[in-house]
């Protein structure tokens, strides 16, 4: 894809987080709520975390299971773990690697492709463990899956191949009267899953309707398709305008009685705003940060991130609004329900 997709911010276009000022930067170190004192012998690993989220972040569930899984693994802020956290545009990502090499991290943690690929260009060659939405092989991170090579390995929330497919499954479970699904995506930031998606689509005999928008304008046009062209299903690629004006295009579908399927969850769990979906399938974001830290803690421990091979999803979370269901007049059979990990009532 030609940019990597950042959750955070889908999640500010929802409502959830504010921005943050542009080209900002600011390096916090915290410590966890242990009362354990730091051992005046043990070696304190230094580990330095580079996002291009808002400081919100620190508080995520996501960050907490990280930080739960280091402590799992025996590094805890209290006793031998040095957490530093920086949050930067991704414009200012270059000058945030250097602050944070000069700090004398042991290993960055990176999100984000641009922000990894800055990493990646530093001459330093401290190791980085990157978490990004891309394909790392096709943004040029790591050479393969298998052997990343240099000084960067991590975990990537990209099995388009599966999931692209299993999401049109389980709308045409949940409806089975659906013959026509939409996607709405923005080709400059997500396009990466429509091939994947063409490919299921044919294989399950749904004819698909592509809608790519840049603009508001343009999807002020692509809303007005949705209808004139009988749509009985609609797909969200996260991504730019599909971000910003998303609770625009989720008013539209409850509006208009459109079963939609997003690729996270941010939204469809958020009832309070009246914003949601009928349906998320995505990989478990908690699971892949536990995943992150065991990645870290290899590198504290020696290993070299090319000889550690870049990780892809094996948990899913499937969440199910059967609120909005309801609302809408749809009976969810118990076969789809009992596929689900959370369900809306």
């Amino acid at each position: 894809m030609a940019h990597s997709v950042d959750r955070r911010r889908f999640l500010r276009g929802a409502g959830y987080l504010g921005l943050a000022a542009a080209g900002s930067q600011l390096l916090v170190v915290c410590s966890s709520n242990e009362t354990l004192m730091p051992s005046p012998s043990a070696k304190v690993h230094r580990v330095g975390w580079l996002s291009a989220a808002t400081p919100d972040w620190i508080s995520s569930p996501a960050l907490s299971a990280f930080r739960e899984r280091l402590r799992e693994l025996g590094y805890s802020e209290a006793n031998n773990l040095s957490l530093s956290y920086s949050w930067s545009e991704v414009r200012g990502s270059a000058i945030t690697v250097s602050r944070l090499i000069e700090s004398k991290v042991d290993v960055i943690v990176a999100e984000n492709s641009a922000t990894v690929l800055h990493a990646k260009h530093d001459q330093s060659a401290v190791p980085v463990v990157f978490i990004v939405e891309s394909d790392p092989v096709a943004t040029g991170l790591v050479d393969s899956f298998a052997q990343p090579g240099g000084h960067l390995t991590g975990v990537t929330y990209d099995n388009l191949a599966f999931t692209a497919g299993k999401r049109l499954q389980l709308l045409t479970e949940a409806v089975p009267s659906i013959r026509k699904v939409a996607v709405l995506f923005d080709p400059g930031h997500n396009p990466g899953p429509l091939p994947y998606t063409e490919t299921a689509a044919a294989a399950l005999n749904l004819q698909l309707l592509r809608l790519p928008v840049v603009t508001s304008r343009e999807l002020d046009l692509a809303l007005d398709s949705l209808t004139k062209e009988s749509a009985d299903a609609l797909i969200l690629f996260s991504g730019g305008v599909i971000n910003s004006d998303g609770s625009r295009i989720l008013s539209f579908a409850r509006a208009h009685r459109l079963p939609t399927m997003l690729d996270f969850g941010g939204w469809v769990v958020d009832l309070t705003s009246g914003d949601s979906a009928l349906m998320c399938f995505t990989p478990s974001e908690l699971a892949l940060y536990r995943r992150l830290a065991d990645l870290v803690v290899k590198v504290l421990r020696g290993a070299k991130p090319r000889d550690i091979p870049v990780e892809r999803p094996v948990d899913y979370e499937l969440v199910i609004n059967l609120k909005l269901a309801d609302a809408m007049g749809l009976t969810i059979s118990r076969s789809v329900l009992a596929q689900a990990t959370r369900v809306i009532r």
